[in-house]
């Protein structure tokens, strides 16, 4: 009876140890029946030792009570034999816990460095117990979209059948991240597996490296003509000229947005290179550093525009105009010529300027402009170029004006500037354009100025929009903030950011 009981304890032990042990740590067939032969073994030597331990302890106690006689000095002999037998026992158990071994894993079992080395040369990892496995299709589908490297996932695709199959779903490839690295590969033979992947793709993010931010141009064309159905493009630290070689190949996007563009630019493709993207919706360019806007897009045809008129959103920063270095000249040259000749000179500048920026007059369709620079900007380019295309403008952002005092900077004319009325309707002038511009956005929602003179230009433009109701949300620069424009009124305001609601 005792014997079977044990046998079948044993067994059922067994049983468990050995699939706890195949499970957790993933051991080899035979070297996990050995370890758990051994095991099973010990813990049965520690129950025999044990029986036998506390039958002896037993016998002792029953002689000890067998033997002892009556009257009261027996009797407290036997209570002393007792309590000697009681503290016996207690040590020879303290005894038996700290010598055994204990009844969990032997130590050959639980080093997971030993079981894990053993196993990875004898059986590789067995992918049914990740837990990623537990993930419906849905949540994997929803990890695999932040792999958006085509590398990363050509990699998953190949660990079994059914991610195989996930990586497959047109959702996962709608935006793709590389850079440069990955242009290797992209051209290799090796990808050509995927070009049905390829057409899924809408939106490209090349993230170039700071130590190695050009692209190859022999391999730029063959990447990117992959993406046959792409839709938005954007890019970082690239050089203008590679961006150039770029969009020739995707002709159809509709969004276009370079940040920290870096210097060596072709100048006469400044902004060239647009004029093929007739679907074009968002453009933005950041220059990392200042770079030129030259005057070759004056020799433009007026029927070919520089800039598609399905432009919504543009975004321009760091272009400075060469013109603002030849208007400096003109003080340092007022010695040697009449003011007749400075007002000529400055005129055949405007009008270089105008003819410059004229490709803007034929945006109708923007609902968001934000302009770098614009102390260059005379009363005929805010006239002429800037007022056709703010009729649906909803946010508009300048930077760089510094009022009356003088175009360029503000030290330009100021104490040495001429007292003739030609030059004091010119630079006032460019004040009204500017609230002539102001007046003609209807649409305007928001309004952001940065290092801009606040003058009578942007107070009475401001004014005239009666339909309009403005609240200004921050402006920088003062030790109170202002509540009105007036209170604002001929301060350089480092940052202000002005919301408009319409009057109900």
């Amino acid at each position: 009876m005792f014997h079977g009981s044990t046998a079948r304890k044993s067994r059922i032990l067994q049983d468990k140890t050995y699939q706890n042990c195949r499970l957790k740590d993933n051991t080899p067939v035979k070297e996990a029946r050995k370890i758990v032969t051994e095991h099973i073994s010990k813990k049965l030597e520690c129950i025999d030792d044990q029986r036998e331990l506390i039958k002896s302890l037993s016998d002792e106690e029953e002689k000890i009570i067998n033997t002892a006689s009556g009257g009261k000095d027996d009797a407290e002999q036997v209570s002393v034999d007792s309590n000697s037998l009681h503290n016996e026992q207690k040590a020879k158990r303290t005894k038996y816990v700290h010598t055994h071994q204990s009844w969990d894993m032997p130590h050959s079992v639980t080093n997971a460095s030993q079981l894990t080395k053993r196993a990875s040369l004898a059986k590789p990892f067995n992918l049914k117990h990740s837990h990623i496995l537990k993930l419906n299709d849905d949540c994997m589908i929803e990890v695999f979209k932040y792999c958006a490297s085509p590398v990363i996932l050509f990699e998953i695709a190949n660990v079994c059948r059914h991610w195989k199959a996930l990586v497959a779903v047109p959702e996962i490839w709608r935006t793709v991240s590389y850079s440069s690295y990955d242009y290797s590969w992209l051209s290799s033979p090796s990808a050509r597996q995927y070009m049905k992947e390829f057409t899924y793709v809408r939106r490209i993010d090349i993230r170039n490296h700071h130590d190695r931010p050009k692209v190859s141009p022999s391999r730029t064309p063959a990447t990117m003509a992959y993406f046959k159905n792409l839709k938005e493009v954007y890019i970082r630290n690239a050089y203008l000229d590679e961006i150039v070689k770029l969009v020739r190949w995707v002709p159809r996007i509709e969004v276009l947005w370079c940040e920290n563009i870096l210097a060596h630019c072709n100048r006469n493709e400044m902004l060239f290179f647009t004029q093929r993207l007739r679907q074009l919706r968002k453009l933005g360019l950041f220059f990392s550093r200042e770079c030129e806007f030259t005057r070759c897009m004056s020799l433009l045809s007026s029927k070919n525009s520089v800039l598609p008129d399905t432009l919504e959103v543009l975004s321009v920063s760091n272009l400075f105009d060469s013109e603002s270095k030849a208007i400096e000249d003109l003080t340092i040259a007022r010695e040697e010529h009449t003011m007749t000749e400075i007002i000529n000179r400055w005129h055949i500048l405007e009008e270089s300027l105008v003819a410059k920026y004229r490709m803007f007059s034929s945006l109708k369709n923007l609902r968001s402009l934000t302009l770098g620079r614009c102390h260059s900007y005379t009363a005929r380019v805010w006239r002429e170029c800037l007022v056709p295309c703010g009729k649906q403008l909803e946010f508009l952002s300048l930077t760089g004006w510094y009022g009356i005092q003088g175009i360029g900077r503000v030290d330009i004319w100021q104490d040495t500037r001429p007292t003739t009325v030609g030059y004091q309707d010119i630079v006032e002038d460019v004040e009204h354009a500017i609230a002539d511009f102001l007046q003609s956005i209807a649409c305007l929602r928001k309004l952001e100025l940065t290092d801009f003179f606040c003058g009578q230009g942007v107070k009475e433009g401001i004014q005239r929009l009666s339909h309009l109701r403005y609240s200004i949300l921050l402006a920088t620069g003062f030790d109170m903030s202002p509540s009105t424009v007036e209170d604002m009124y001929k301060f350089v305001i480092p940052k202000a950011i002005i919301q408009f609601d319409p009057i109900k």
